[in-house]
């Protein structure tokens, strides 16, 4: 055997075991398996890479010369289930399953209903289906919670078959939209409510809501302010996204997390600290609370007086929560959540975590039992800190409790195995450009 045919026997080898390790992931994911929540999802990664693999092999029978080129490609192929792959594991682990679990729920409660209803819309719009998969939560050594839609470079070594950019690039063609969030954060419940932030761009991107909203703000505003509010749309989509899922306790959260130091220079396509605290307070007075809207903007004015007075941004507030879509079927954004009887149930179920009581089942939704982890440190964090251990068991018990099991998204929407490679995803499997 030459040596060509000896290094194209060990590639189908290679090539074997990782269709070996797709198949284990997607049994992994039936519904009576360990991981139904993700059936979807490793579903549409494994209809995406299998091709690929496919005609790998093809390659390396009929093309044994071009071995270096295969190898290159399916290296560059393991690397990109592998940073898929790496995240579904930790979800088999015990310090990082509970968690992980958590933040999957919280994700998928804050993208259904959106999902749902442009979904529902396509059809009148002459659009095909959406695809099912819901974001896949990652824990990430970022500092701050990020999606892939957004374009991020996602690390990798220089010396890696996909290299930096090339990386970020394959990742942003797979199916499956990405939220990562930092490391940190499986130590404090409370910032989970950013993933809320983070499902917002997600919604805009991949239900296709951008161009309406953002033809609706430049129809709104004089010619320089709407190209102040286009220019930082994406994030403050996003704030008002977050704010619609999660409530007055989403505004809370922001205000700690956007409040770094007063000097810190505006980050491109981010609106101002202030300006972003003021659109979730006047989120919420479009949303039916006025009381609570006072009560943050209150505290904005006295804990963090330094970074400025919150302006009125009501205007923009209610353009883009209370406009109907026709991508959501004539539904508004403000009537996808019941956020006035969710902060109701949060607030009970705030007082009951730091004082010991009883959590009644209704609090056991993920809006409700993370939002009111978030309210408890607002009101007490002393308090909060010393109880954490006991707060963090009880909301993660609650939630495994009260989770319901089994596939997410329909059974038989887009993505199921099949199909042929994509042809940008094989020029960068080959180290192109």
């Amino acid at each position: 055997m030459s040596p060509a045919a000896r290094r194209v026997t060990a590639l189908l080898a290679k090539a074997d075991s990782l269709d070996a390790d797709l198949r284990h992931w997607l049994d992994l994911s039936e519904a009576d398996a360990d991981l139904p929540e993700h059936h979807s999802q490793i579903r549409a990664v494994t209809a995406a890479l299998a091709p690929h693999l496919e005609r790998l092999r093809v390659q390396a029978e009929e093309h044994p010369e071009a071995w270096a080129d295969t190898e290159q490609r399916l290296a560059a192929l393991y690397q990109l289930w592998g940073f898929v792959r790496d995240k579904l594991t930790l979800r088999t682990l015990p310090t990082t399953r509970r968690f992980l679990a958590l933040a999957d729920d919280f994700a998928w409660a804050c993208y259904a209903p959106a999902h749902d209803a442009a979904q529902g819309a396509r059809p009148a719009l002459g659009l095909p289906p959406l695809p099912a998969e819901p974001p896949l939560v990652f824990l990430a050594a970022d500092a701050v919670p990020f999606t892939r839609t957004r374009g991020r470079t996602l690390s990798a070594a220089p010396d890696a078959p996909l290299p930096g950019e090339s990386l970020a690039t394959a990742l942003g063609l797979l199916p499956v939209p990405l939220v990562g969030v930092p490391w940190f954060q499986l130590g404090h419940l409370p910032e989970v409510l950013v993933v809320a932030h983070e499902v917002g761009h997600c919604v805009l991107e991949e239900l296709g809501l951008g161009p309406a909203l953002r033809a609706l703000v430049a129809a709104e505003y004089p010619v320089q302010p709407a190209a102040w509010w286009l220019d930082r749309f994406h994030e403050a989509f996003a704030d008002l996204y977050g704010t619609l899922a999660a409530g007055p306790a989403y505004a809370q959260v922001l205000a700690d997390f956007v409040s770094v130091r007063p000097e810190a220079p505006e980050a491109p396509g981010y609106p101002p600290a202030a300006v972003r605290l003021a659109l979730a307070a006047d989120a919420l007075t479009v949303l039916g609370l006025p009381g609570e809207a006072d009560r943050v903007r209150a505290r904005w004015g006295t804990e963090f007086r330094a970074f400025g007075e919150a302006p009125d941004v009501r205007r923009f507030a209610e353009t883009v929560l209370t406009t109907p879509l026709a991508e959501l079927g004539g539904s508004r954004l403000a009537d996808l959540f019941p956020v006035a009887r969710s902060d109701s149930a949060a607030r009970s179920a705030a007082a009951a975590l730091l004082d010991g009581g009883a959590l009644l089942p209704a609090s056991a939704t993920p809006h409700n039992l993370l939002q009111a982890a978030a309210l408890a440190f607002v009101a007490d964090p002393g308090g909060y800190r010393t109880a954490k251990p006991a707060i963090t068991e009880r909301v993660q018990a609650l939630a495994d409790t009260h989770r319901v099991r089994g596939l997410r998204g329909p059974a038989g929407a887009p993505g199921a195995p099949g199909g042929t490679p994509d042809e940008a995803l094989w020029k960068l499997l080959g180290g192109q450009a």
